[in-house]
Formats: structure tokens, sequence, C-alpha cells
């Protein structure tokens, strides 16, 4: 008899172990970014005003006025013909349903003051999306993040013991499985 059929009970123990494996670790496991706040890294200020049209040309009469990071949001004010604008560059996640709200691939650009002509927000969408593979966003733990993370080692450690456990019984068991003729 071949050494694949002499394995074949062997293998009938491995295959459910690991697709339990499996369920444990989507069970257990996170998806990288959960209880974490998006933030805007330090030294991305030049990046960020050429993304805002800081010294630009901008349509509707408009001109950048000036922009602050705080943290987690950009702010930018610009001086219009029609009065003056304010947007807020957030992460996509943070939009919120605000008025003229437009999401990019990284950004969520909020109208936070007045009522910005239309050629405004399709320009700075234009930039955004221009530059904005030039940025990532970092991910910080919280307080609530932090302690979420915490308790969720030793459930891991768990599933991973469970692992370790079956795969000691699948090995001890084809160790001592019978083979035919014996």
């Amino acid at each position: 008899m071949s050494a694949l059929a002499r394995r074949s009970p062997s293998i009938s123990i491995v295959q459910p172990a690991a697709a339990l494996l499996l369920v444990l670790a989507a069970a257990c496991g996170t998806t990288g970014n959960e209880g974490k706040e998006p933030a805007i890294p330090p030294g991305r200020e030049e990046m960020l005003s050429a993304m805002l049209g800081a010294g630009a040309t901008l349509p509707g009469d408009c001109k950048f006025a000036g922009g602050g990071v705080k943290h987690s949001v950009v702010a930018a004010s610009y001086a219009c013909a029609g009065g003056p604008v304010s947007f807020e560059l957030a992460h996509p996640s943070r939009a919120g349903s605000g008025a003229g709200a437009v999401v990019t691939e990284k950004f969520a650009i909020v109208t936070k003051q007045g009522t910005p002509p239309p050629e405004l927000v399709t320009a700075l969408t234009e930039l955004v999306r221009k530059r904005e593979g030039e940025f990532e966003w970092v991910w910080l733990a919280g307080d609530a993040a932090a302690s979420e993370s915490s308790s969720s080692i030793p459930i891991t450690a768990l599933a991973v013991g469970g692992l370790v456990v079956i795969g000691f019984a699948g090995w001890m068991l084809r160790r001592r499985a019978p083979t035919p003729g014996d």
C-alpha cells in the first residue's frame, strides 16, 4: 500500500484542524486599523499646501488664504469674490454627512464655511487627487484602542495554543495509527 494511503487517517484530522484555525484567527484577529485613529504625520506641510492650491491661481476668483493641520484634519481657508470659504480635509472614514462633502481615495473634502464656487470645489478635488498618492495616513492607538489590543492578545494566544494541541494530536495519531498488514 502506498505511503499516502497509510497517512489518510491523519490527513482527515489535519484538514478540519486547519479550518478551525482559520475560523479562530478570523474571530480573534483585527483588520489592522480597528480601534485606531488616523493622524497626519509631521513634515507633510509643503505637500499639503501644494495640494490645497497655495500660490496657485484658483477658479471662482479664489485665493488660498491659509491653513493648518490639527492631528487628523487639514483646515484650509480661501478668499473668494463671493466671500470667505473654508474646507476641511480628513480621512474618508471621518467624512460624515457634511454639506458639499467630496470623497477621494485618501481624503474627504468637507465645506465648513461659506458657499464655494462649484469650479473651486472641482479644482480643489483635482489638486487633492493629483497629490494624494504621496500621502500616507498614520494610525495611532488611543487609550481605548490600547486596552482593546491588550485584551485580544490572550484570545490570540489561546487560538495559537489550540492549533499546537491539534497539531500534536494529529502527529500522535499518525505515529500510532496501525498500517494495514501490521
